[in-house]
């Protein structure tokens, strides 16, 4: 019961929030909120299917995934360091 309402208070609070960025850009005209409107509930419905779906995820497959992705990180950064090092002059 909490859970859901707590995902009917983050659609609407989504929805309120797209409403009013929507009204922020005026090149969209007078329509500017209502597609903020549409876009806060697309991305809060996807947010909450994405959080649903990430139940069925074992936590040792997602800390794994988490670690590679840092660790790819960090060797693609020690990596650009030592090529800043190599002098590369036109011939």
């Amino acid at each position: 019961m909490t859970v859901k309402f707590v995902r009917s208070f983050f659609i609407v609070l989504s929805v309120i929030c797209g409403y009013y960025l929507g009204d922020l850009f005026p090149g969209f005209g007078q329509q500017g909120p209502f597609i903020g409107m549409a876009l806060g509930l697309i991305g809060s419905a996807l947010l909450i299917i994405f959080e649903i779906k990430l139940k069925q995820v074992s936590l040792r497959n997602l800390s794994a995934a988490v670690f590679g992705l840092f660790f790819g990180f960090f060797m693609a950064w020690i990596l650009t360091l030592i090529a800043r090092i190599i002098p590369m002059d036109e011939i």
